[in-house]
Order: C-alpha cells, then sequence, then structure tokens
C-alpha cells in the first residue's frame, strides 16, 4: 500500500498512534483542521510535541507532504518540522536522529550530520507546502518548497540508522515556539 500516514487534522480527534504532549507552558491541540504546538515565550524551554511510531522502519523512497506555519516568537523561533528517529529513540534524543528538517528563525534548515545547514529563507507566519523524498537506501533526500525544488541529494543527518528509522517527533522544545499543521503524509514513492 502505497499510504504509510496521512492525516488532514479535520476532526479535533488526535489521529491513532500519534500522541500530543506538551510541558506545563505549552500546548498540544489539534482544531479547526489544524495540529497547533506552541510553547509560551517566557525565555525558559518548554516542549511540545507530536510523537509517531511508524511500528515498522521506513524504507525505500518515502514521500513526506505537509503544509506548515511558522509563526514561532522565541530567541531561536526554532521548530522541528520533521525529525524522525530510530526505533529505540525516546522523545527524540539528537543522537538517534535520522532526518532533522525544521525552521529557525526565517531560515528552513536541514541537519547533514555535520551541522545545521539553510535551504532557504522563508516568511514566519506564512503557509509552507513541503514535499520532502527520504530515499533511505541511499541515506539522501530531496525538498521542494511551494512546488520548487530548493534543495537535492541531501545527506541524512545520521545515516546509521536508515535502515531502523520508525519514529517522528515534530514541536519544539524552545520557548516562543507556534508552529501548526494544515496536514501531514507519508506516502510511498511510485
Amino acid at each position: 500500500e502505497r499510504v504509510i500516514f496521512d492525516e488532514d487534522f479535520e476532526t479535533d480527534e488526535i489521529p491513532y498512534g500519534m500522541k500530543l504532549s506538551a510541558s506545563l507552558f505549552g500546548a498540544a491541540t489539534i482544531e479547526d483542521g489544524t495540529l497547533h504546538l506552541t510553547t509560551e515565550d517566557a525565555g525558559r524551554s518548554f516542549d511540545t510535541t507530536a510523537a509517531y511510531d511508524f511500528i515498522e522502519p521506513l524504507t525505500g523512497k518515502i514521500v513526506v507532504e505537509t503544509r506548515v506555519k511558522n509563526s514561532s516568537k522565541g530567541d531561536s523561533h526554532f521548530a522541528n518540522v520533521l525529525f524522525l528517529y530510530n526505533s529505540a529513540s525516546t522523545e527524540g534524543n539528537p543522537d538517534q536522529c535520522t532526518v532533522s528538517v525544521a525552521i529557525e528563525k526565517n531560515s528552513l534548515k536541514y541537519h547533514n550530520g555535520s551541522g545545521w545547514k539553510t535551504i532557504q529563507s522563508v516568511e514566519n507566519g506564512a503557509w509552507l507546502d513541503l514535499e520532502i523524498t527520504l530515499d533511505f537506501d541511499s541515506c539522501k533526500m530531496d525538498v521542494k518548497l511551494n512546488g520548487a525544488s530548493v534543495l537535492t541529494n541531501a545527506a541524512f543527518r545520521n545515516a546509521s540508522f536508515a535502515d531502523d528509522t520508525s519514529k517522528m517527533f515534530i514541536g519544539s522544545t524552545k520557548s516562543g515556539c507556534d508552529i501548526a499543521y494544515d496536514y501531514l503524509r507519508f506516502l510511498r514513492a511510485e
């Protein structure tokens, strides 16, 4: 089957298998057709996440499609747009991260294993249509932003976990986070 995960957040119910969590000063909600992850802008780190366990490792070519808006106001404005981890990971240990795509301040970024690299500038508060093609055989990814190719053949953050990547954590551990998802899909490439 081509569809691995497909959620448009049209109901206010948490999708089956997805876990929303937030610290005392954070919120993780689904309302008005949007998954919304926020933390207060209090100068301290808080967390708000949506987690999903695919149970089986992702293999071959996977296309991730999402419409996301980052309206963060904190000092770093850092939001985890798409972070994928190995099966042993608990709540986003960076040492177990296979793929990392984020928005920091007004930049769409990815981590290539040696550090964060800017893909392109983006407008804070604007909806962004992202298509991220992940090749778990070559440990490379391509990114399209609003239909235009902005990154090709980029290295995964940690290729050694490519054959055991089965968890997703999105959201933030920074204050002032405000990220929203209109939909989120994981599809096997045709």
